[in-house]
């Protein structure tokens, strides 16, 4: 006779035992959405007026510098990095012509804006973002506990809003940039990642950043090449892959190659428009990469140089 099969039973450990011989107190939740600013509405009108005016502030920025679009940083507080608490239910919505396009670093989201998505963001805010919670009656304790908006939420949980810039994109000189390629067995030239616009959402505005990107490498008084990089298949298999250019400077100012890896859509196009049995006599005056980056810094669409 076959040996009954032996019960096996999972070990449990508990942490906190007070939760099994004490009742919690009741307490009066907000029904809806996580308020950053729970019983402080002094507080979030404060962070309500200090959001609005980052959002002017940046838009200002662009219109001085003649740029149609460009691309924000959104930094997230510390309590609100769960994903369910990121502004893209009512405020960075496509709606609202913003477009999500990447992170960074812990907690910070990069979207897609103009000048008026921007404006009219400020407007929303002042409009539905409430100053203090309606109250309504729960239906189980039947007591009024306070309802918030997702608008309350979405402004009370972003810790502050920047706008990329040239600082984020050339994090060294062209004196190290220099040196660096000089040495035995280096290739002359940069890396250059680029942002994924989505063009229907604002296509005159991203036309012209590319445009503007083609034409001040055309007037670049020396030779450059710019070359899309070939995405591998895995990065194709695990979504879009980054837009990437290489830029190299030539000692010939009649050596002008340009390429960008952008279509009217805004996807990738893969192009490779190498002159073959061209040589290339690499350019390592350090004024001509001074400006080379001061040009790529200075290009809204470019996210990163290496």
């Amino acid at each position: 006779m076959a040996a009954p099969k032996k019960e096996l039973r999972p070990v449990q450990i508990f942490l906190d035992t007070k939760k099994f011989i004490t009742v919690p107190l009741a307490v009066n939740k907000p029904r809806g959405h996580k308020d950053f600013y729970a019983g402080n509405d002094r507080g979030f009108a404060v962070q309500k007026g200090r959001i609005r005016k980052r959002l002017t502030d940046i838009a200002h920025t662009m219109q001085g510098r003649a740029e149609p679009a460009g691309f924000i940083r959104v930094q997230m507080k510390d309590e609100a990095l769960a994903k369910s608490y990121r502004p893209l239910g009512t405020l960075f919505t496509e709606q609202n012509r913003f477009a999500f396009v990447g992170t960074d670093r812990v907690g910070e989201i990069i979207f897609q804006a103009t000048p008026q998505a921007l404006e009219k963001l400020d407007a929303i805010i002042d409009a539905r973002a409430e100053a203090t919670p309606k109250l309504v009656e729960d239906k189980i304790t039947h007591q009024l506990v306070p309802q918030v908006s997702q608008y309350r939420s979405e402004v009370g949980a972003i810790d502050s809003i920047s706008l990329y810039d040239a600082r984020d994109r050339v994090p060294f000189s062209a004196e190290e940039a220099v040196a660096w390629m000089k040495q035995p067995g280096i290739i002359g030239g940069y890396v250059v990642e680029l942002f994924r616009p989505k063009a229907q959402l604002a296509p005159d505005a991203i036309g012209t950043l590319v445009e503007s990107l083609a034409t001040a490498f055309r007037h670049l008084p020396f030779g450059v090449i710019t070359r899309s990089f070939l995405p591998t298949v895995s990065a194709v298999e695990y979504g879009e892959p980054a837009l990437a250019i290489s830029v190299q400077l030539t000692r010939d100012p009649q050596q002008k190659e340009i390429a960008l890896p952008f279509t009217d859509s805004g996807h990738g196009q893969v192009t490779d428009t190498s002159s073959a049995g061209k040589r290339i006599q690499p350019n390592f005056r350090v004024e001509d990469h001074r400006a080379v980056l001061g040009l790529l810094a200075s290009q809204a669409l470019v996210r990163n140089v290496e």
